[in-house]
């Protein structure tokens, strides 16, 4: 049997439409379909409305009911994924819960709690209030803005004391995904690093990741012969450091940065080194 999440109501297992109330059951692994005020765990949990959908899954707004606050809840994403795939999800899916439980830095939500419900897997952390990096600087470019330079000093400091926290554990934790699309920014101009999905402990003998894993423009070329270091991360906040300052999206011409001029010798110096191939 599965449970209606519109009604509450048990189902057929193979049931697409719920016997009760007529709507689609949302069953399968298409993510982003649960529509407002949907509870979730036993009713701890109601969601508020969809916040993004990506490759790895949904986020959602949601009011936890229990303790009366706003919460994020993620939802993994199966769709068209192979049971070996599948598989693969769930010990990433798993693996971001069990990387961020243990950590604890000002850039980095907090993790509440993971269930399981109707076939699905959910992660609750930290509602961030601001939007993501990428959606900023979209909006600087349409109105014809350029970010002050000594915002995007602030930005990358940020990032790079987070990411220096994450390099300093035992093992150090390698994040192979940094992007403005991963990087939340609040009213307050403090940044987040979100979606974890793929980031890895760093074992020295290993000298091959699972999976070639990253964004075009963002990952670095180790990461297409399926090897990362320390040095793949501080190669993407090159790139995200170069796209702040030009306005160019790397993603447009992967690997290819072209010099710029910012009246700043030593900044442009240290970007262009932190993106070259070698």
């Amino acid at each position: 049997m599965i449970v209606c999440l519109t009604c509450h109501k048990e189902n057929q297992a193979d049931a697409r439409f719920c016997c009760w109330c007529g709507v689609p059951m949302l069953i399968g692994g298409v993510t982003g379909r649960l529509p407002s005020q949907t509870a979730l765990y036993n009713g701890r949990y109601e969601v508020i409305e969809l916040l993004g959908q990506g490759g790895m899954g949904a986020v959602y707004k949601v009011q936890d009911l229990h303790v009366q606050r706003i919460v994020a809840v993620k939802e993994m994403s199966q769709s068209g994924l192979s049971d070996r795939e599948l598989q693969d999800a769930i010990q990433a899916f798993t693996r971001e819960a069990t990387l961020l439980a243990n950590l604890g830095h000002r850039s980095l939500p907090h993790i509440y709690e993971q269930f399981e419900e109707n076939g699905r897997r959910y992660l609750v952390m930290e509602f961030i209030d601001g939007v993501t990096l990428e959606h900023y600087w979209e909006t600087c470019l349409q109105q014809g803005k350029q970010i002050p330079i000594s915002h995007i000093l602030d930005i990358g400091i940020q990032l790079c004391e987070v990411l220096d926290y994450l390099h300093r554990q035992q093992p150090p934790i390698l994040f192979r995904d940094l992007k403005p699309d991963n990087c939340m920014l609040t009213p307050q101009g403090r940044i987040y690093l979100i979606d974890f999905g793929i980031a890895r402990l760093l074992k020295p003998e290993q000298q091959k990741d699972t999976m070639a894993l990253g964004s075009p423009g963002y990952a670095a070329p180790e990461q297409y012969r399926q090897a990362t270091s320390i040095r793949s991360d501080i190669y993407s906040l090159g790139a995200v450091l170069h796209q702040l300052l030009t306005g160019e999206d790397p993603s447009s011409s992967p690997f290819h940065f072209q010099p710029f001029s910012i009246n700043c010798p030593l900044l442009e110096d240290l970007v262009m080194r932190m993106v070259e191939a070698d």
